[in-house]
């Protein structure tokens, strides 16, 4: 945990070449990364593999995880706000909790990830895999979900209010007008 101010790029990157040694050496070497708690502000986490990283309630503005491999990442409670994650691999993530106001999940592949009271407000899932995602008791006002594969993923409970859903492959049906 930290006192509220960012982690120092130099600090992280030694993190992350102590997590890339203990990812290569199936954990013999190095030591697993552990993001729960930390600020970290305008940080490329691009070529490194975060998968099963705890990131519990972790501040994450502006960061850049394109075509991350970040299945099972742990970022529940976390806030995730005006992040890149294109292309990123989030099989089973755990997103409950989060908030991603503004970020970009255009094309990532988020097969049954955990996404229960997420906020993804304006966020964009242009074409993103959500099969089997759990997206109940979320807000998704005015997010982008076009070309989206949503087939079997759960909304009960989700707020979908302006958002966008053309193309989308299984996407819920609009609420009726009463």
């Amino acid at each position: 945990m930290t006192d509220g101010s960012p982690i120092a790029h130099e600090e992280l990157q030694a993190r992350l070449a102590e997590h890339d040694r203990y990812v290569a050496s199936a954990g013999r070497e190095g030591e697993l990364l552990d993001l729960c708690g930390v600020v970290v502000e305008d940080f490329d986490f691009a070529g490194h593999d975060l998968t099963d990283v705890m990131a519990v309630g972790g501040s994450f503005l502006r960061c850049r995880f394109v075509a991350g491999e970040l299945s099972g990442i742990d970022f529940s409670h976390a806030k995730i706000a005006e992040c890149d994650f294109s292309q990123a691999v989030l099989n089973k993530a755990n997103l409950a909790r989060a908030v991603a106001k503004g970020s970009c999940f255009d094309g990532a592949n988020m097969v049954r990830a955990d996404m229960i009271r997420v906020d993804l407000e304006r966020a964009s899932l242009r074409a993103a895999d959500l099969r089997g995602a759990t997206i109940s008791c979320a807000n998704l006002d005015g997010a982008v979900l076009d070309d989206a594969n949503l087939t079997h993923a759960s909304f009960s409970g989700t707020s979908l209010e302006g958002a966008s859903l053309d193309g989308a492959i299984g996407a819920p049906a609009p609420k009726p007008v009463t």
